[in-house]
């Protein structure tokens, strides 16, 4: 069976440079890790001083290892980043929090004017209806959740349409 790997490659600003940089730092490891065991060859036969050169090795070779983790972590995160900012509704629905949370914190008289509390709510309400209609072509209904009075209302509706529709039915029968 042969190996295969998936790569998937997300572009963003600056990370081919991370990329770029942790190949480096790798090949850098590398070669200290060769050096490690000619150090450790000396170590066993010389004295203080190529002990002494052994550890600042190993200590290279930890903060190289270290630095690589960091800038991986760095990439993940601009990674998440980009692909949350793709207007994903992962997005969306982090993009209705923010904007749910700046609202709440607004007094009553800036929640009252239109040209802020106004413009915010509007927004909020758009993004709400966007993205309810996106979970529900997905049959997702959680954020309908509580509007008793609109689907008791459409039910009626509904019941009625169908009610004159079988008077109807009778009177040609």
């Amino acid at each position: 069976m042969s190996d295969e790997r998936v790569i998937f490659r997300l572009d963003f600003e600056g990370g081919d440079k991370i990329l770029e940089q942790i190949a480096l730092i790798r090949e850098q490891t590398k070669k200290l890790k060769r050096d490690r065991d000619d150090a450790e060859e000396a170590a066993l036969h010389g004295g203080l001083e190529e002990k002494k050169a052994l550890e600042r090795i190993n200590i290279q070779i930890k903060e190289n290892n270290k630095e690589v983790n960091a800038l991986s972590r760095q990439y993940g995160a601009n990674a998440k980043q980009v692909e949350n900012n793709t207007g994903s509704l992962v997005a969306m629905r982090k993009q209705l929090r923010q904007m749910n949370a700046e609202y709440d914190g607004l007094t009553k008289s800036q929640r009252e004017n239109e040209q802020v509390g106004g413009v915010l709510n509007k927004r909020i309400e758009e993004l709400n209806k966007e993205l309810v209609a996106a979970e529900e072509s997905t049959g997702r209904y959680q954020r309908s959740v509580g509007k008793y009075q609109q689907s008791i209302e459409a039910a009626a509706n509904s019941i009625g349409a169908k009610r004159e529709e079988l008077k109807r039915l009778k009177k040609e029968q």
